[in-house]
Protein backbone atom coordinates (compact mmCIF):
# COMPACT_ATOMS: atom_id res chain seq x y z
CA UNK A 1 0.00 0.00 0.00
CA UNK A 2 1.33 3.42 -0.98
CA UNK A 3 0.18 6.60 0.74
CA UNK A 4 0.94 10.17 -0.16
CA UNK A 5 1.80 12.67 2.58
CA UNK A 6 -1.87 13.53 3.07
CA UNK A 7 -2.76 9.87 3.35
CA UNK A 8 -0.06 9.28 5.94
CA UNK A 9 -1.34 12.20 8.00
CA UNK A 10 -4.93 10.95 7.82
CA UNK A 11 -3.83 7.44 8.80
CA UNK A 12 -1.81 8.81 11.72
CA UNK A 13 -4.68 11.01 12.92
CA UNK A 14 -7.19 8.16 12.73
CA UNK A 15 -4.84 5.72 14.50
CA UNK A 16 -4.05 8.13 17.33
CA UNK A 17 -7.71 9.04 17.68
CA UNK A 18 -8.60 5.35 18.02
CA UNK A 19 -6.12 4.95 20.88
CA UNK A 20 -7.54 8.10 22.49
CA UNK A 21 -11.05 6.61 22.37
CA UNK A 22 -9.67 3.52 24.07
CA UNK A 23 -8.55 5.80 26.89
CA UNK A 24 -12.10 7.11 27.26
CA UNK A 25 -13.43 3.54 27.34
CA UNK A 26 -10.77 2.33 29.80
CA UNK A 27 -12.13 4.52 32.59
CA UNK A 28 -14.88 3.34 34.95
CA UNK A 29 -16.78 6.62 34.75
CA UNK A 30 -19.52 5.43 37.10
CA UNK A 31 -16.96 5.49 39.92
CA UNK A 32 -16.65 9.29 39.67
CA UNK A 33 -18.86 12.20 40.63
CA UNK A 34 -20.05 15.14 38.54
CA UNK A 35 -22.20 18.16 39.30
CA UNK A 36 -25.58 17.16 40.76
CA UNK A 37 -28.23 17.04 38.08
CA UNK A 38 -25.78 15.94 35.38
CA UNK A 39 -24.81 12.47 34.19
CA UNK A 40 -21.25 11.17 34.52
CA UNK A 41 -21.95 8.66 31.74
CA UNK A 42 -22.26 11.56 29.30
CA UNK A 43 -18.64 12.58 29.82
CA UNK A 44 -16.90 10.03 27.54
CA UNK A 45 -19.30 10.85 24.72
CA UNK A 46 -18.62 14.56 25.14
CA UNK A 47 -14.88 13.90 25.08
CA UNK A 48 -15.25 11.85 21.90
CA UNK A 49 -17.31 14.65 20.35
CA UNK A 50 -14.57 17.12 21.23
CA UNK A 51 -11.90 14.86 19.77
CA UNK A 52 -13.74 14.53 16.45
CA UNK A 53 -15.29 18.02 16.22
CA UNK A 54 -15.16 19.18 12.61
CA UNK A 55 -15.81 22.87 13.25
CA UNK A 56 -15.97 25.51 15.96
CA UNK A 57 -19.69 25.02 16.68
CA UNK A 58 -19.30 21.28 17.27
CA UNK A 59 -16.28 21.88 19.47
CA UNK A 60 -18.08 24.49 21.56
CA UNK A 61 -21.13 22.24 22.05
CA UNK A 62 -18.86 19.40 23.21
CA UNK A 63 -16.98 21.75 25.52
CA UNK A 64 -20.15 22.84 27.32
CA UNK A 65 -21.04 19.18 27.91
CA UNK A 66 -17.86 18.98 30.02
CA UNK A 67 -17.64 22.41 31.60
CA UNK A 68 -20.57 22.72 34.01
CA UNK A 69 -20.45 18.94 34.45
CA UNK A 70 -16.99 17.96 35.74
CA UNK A 71 -16.08 21.51 36.77
CA UNK A 72 -18.55 24.27 37.66
CA UNK A 73 -17.57 27.85 38.52
CA UNK A 74 -14.13 26.79 39.69
CA UNK A 75 -15.35 23.76 41.65
CA UNK A 76 -14.01 20.43 40.39
CA UNK A 77 -15.76 17.13 40.93
CA UNK A 78 -13.93 13.82 41.07
CA UNK A 79 -14.64 13.15 37.37
CA UNK A 80 -12.33 16.09 36.66
CA UNK A 81 -9.37 13.75 37.18
CA UNK A 82 -10.05 11.28 34.34
CA UNK A 83 -11.29 14.19 32.23
CA UNK A 84 -7.93 15.92 32.69
CA UNK A 85 -6.13 12.71 31.71
CA UNK A 86 -8.27 12.45 28.58
CA UNK A 87 -7.84 16.12 27.70
CA UNK A 88 -4.07 15.65 27.60
CA UNK A 89 -4.55 12.57 25.42
CA UNK A 90 -6.75 14.55 23.02
CA UNK A 91 -4.14 17.31 22.73
CA UNK A 92 -1.46 14.75 21.97
CA UNK A 93 -3.64 13.28 19.19
CA UNK A 94 -3.49 16.53 17.20
CA UNK A 95 -7.14 17.62 17.01
CA UNK A 96 -8.34 20.23 14.55
CA UNK A 97 -7.56 23.81 15.66
CA UNK A 98 -11.24 24.52 16.33
CA UNK A 99 -11.33 21.63 18.80
CA UNK A 100 -7.83 22.14 20.13
CA UNK A 101 -8.56 25.57 21.58
CA UNK A 102 -11.51 24.13 23.52
CA UNK A 103 -9.37 21.29 24.86
CA UNK A 104 -6.82 23.85 26.04
CA UNK A 105 -9.59 25.94 27.59
CA UNK A 106 -10.98 22.89 29.39
CA UNK A 107 -7.50 22.01 30.66
CA UNK A 108 -7.03 25.54 31.98
CA UNK A 109 -10.39 25.37 33.76
CA UNK A 110 -9.43 22.07 35.38
CA UNK A 111 -5.98 23.33 36.32
CA UNK A 112 -7.37 26.37 38.10
CA UNK A 113 -10.22 24.57 39.87
CA UNK A 114 -10.51 23.99 43.57
CA UNK A 115 -11.96 21.22 45.74
CA UNK A 116 -14.14 22.86 48.39
CA UNK A 117 -14.41 19.71 50.51
CA UNK A 118 -10.65 19.78 51.05
CA UNK A 119 -9.67 16.69 49.04
CA UNK A 120 -6.08 17.79 48.54
CA UNK A 121 -5.05 14.42 47.14
CA UNK A 122 -7.59 14.71 44.33
CA UNK A 123 -6.47 18.24 43.57
CA UNK A 124 -2.82 17.12 43.38
CA UNK A 125 -3.78 14.26 41.07
CA UNK A 126 -5.68 16.61 38.75
CA UNK A 127 -2.76 19.01 38.59
CA UNK A 128 -0.34 16.14 38.02
CA UNK A 129 -2.48 14.95 35.11
CA UNK A 130 -2.54 18.46 33.63
CA UNK A 131 1.26 18.71 33.89
CA UNK A 132 1.60 15.75 31.54
CA UNK A 133 0.44 18.07 28.80
CA UNK A 134 3.40 20.40 29.37
CA UNK A 135 5.04 19.75 25.95
CA UNK A 136 1.76 20.54 24.16
CA UNK A 137 1.29 23.79 26.08
CA UNK A 138 4.87 24.82 25.31
CA UNK A 139 4.34 24.25 21.57
CA UNK A 140 1.04 26.14 21.53
CA UNK A 141 2.59 29.03 23.42
CA UNK A 142 4.81 29.43 20.35
CA UNK A 143 2.45 28.63 17.47
CA UNK A 144 -1.09 28.74 18.85
CA UNK A 145 -3.81 31.32 18.38
CA UNK A 146 -3.94 34.40 20.59
CA UNK A 147 -6.39 32.71 22.96
CA UNK A 148 -4.34 29.51 23.06
CA UNK A 149 -1.24 31.51 23.90
CA UNK A 150 -3.00 33.20 26.81
CA UNK A 151 -4.44 29.91 28.08
CA UNK A 152 -1.09 28.15 27.72
CA UNK A 153 0.62 30.95 29.60
CA UNK A 154 -1.66 30.11 32.53
CA UNK A 155 -1.20 26.37 32.10
CA UNK A 156 2.59 26.58 31.95
CA UNK A 157 2.71 28.78 35.03
CA UNK A 158 0.42 26.33 36.84
CA UNK A 159 2.77 23.52 35.81
CA UNK A 160 5.76 25.42 37.21
CA UNK A 161 3.94 26.13 40.45
CA UNK A 162 3.22 22.43 40.83
CA UNK A 163 6.74 21.36 39.86
CA UNK A 164 9.52 23.81 40.68
CA UNK A 165 11.91 22.04 38.30
CA UNK A 166 9.87 23.47 35.41
CA UNK A 167 10.13 27.07 36.58
CA UNK A 168 13.16 28.19 34.58
CA UNK A 169 11.87 26.49 31.42
CA UNK A 170 8.54 28.25 31.73
CA UNK A 171 10.17 31.61 32.37
CA UNK A 172 12.32 31.12 29.27
CA UNK A 173 9.34 30.20 27.09
CA UNK A 174 7.34 33.18 28.30
CA UNK A 175 10.29 35.50 27.72
CA UNK A 176 10.53 34.23 24.15
CA UNK A 177 6.82 34.91 23.65
CA UNK A 178 7.12 38.41 25.06
CA UNK A 179 10.00 39.09 22.65
CA UNK A 180 8.23 37.56 19.62
CA UNK A 181 7.18 40.34 17.20
CA UNK A 182 4.83 37.92 15.44
CA UNK A 183 2.77 37.40 18.61
CA UNK A 184 -0.11 39.78 19.24
CA UNK A 185 0.43 42.69 21.60
CA UNK A 186 -2.33 41.32 23.81
CA UNK A 187 -0.73 37.87 24.14
CA UNK A 188 2.68 39.39 24.89
CA UNK A 189 1.26 41.79 27.48
CA UNK A 190 -0.77 39.06 29.15
CA UNK A 191 2.24 36.72 29.37
CA UNK A 192 4.44 39.48 30.79
CA UNK A 193 1.92 40.43 33.50
CA UNK A 194 1.33 36.81 34.50
CA UNK A 195 5.04 36.09 34.69
CA UNK A 196 5.74 39.19 36.75
CA UNK A 197 2.98 38.20 39.17
CA UNK A 198 4.08 34.54 39.40
CA UNK A 199 7.86 34.53 39.45
CA UNK A 200 9.92 36.49 41.95
CA UNK A 201 13.05 36.29 39.84
CA UNK A 202 14.42 35.17 36.50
Amino acid sequence: MTLDAGGVLRWARESISAVTVWEFERIDWAAFEVCPGTDVNSVPGALAALLTAADADQALKAYWKLDNVVVVQGRAYSAALPTAQCAVQILASGPRPEARVRVVELSEQLSGAGIPDGDEALLRDINRAIRRGFPCYAVLLQIGSELERELCTDLLIDCAQGDATLSKRVQYYIRRLVEDPKASARAREYALKRAEASFSEG
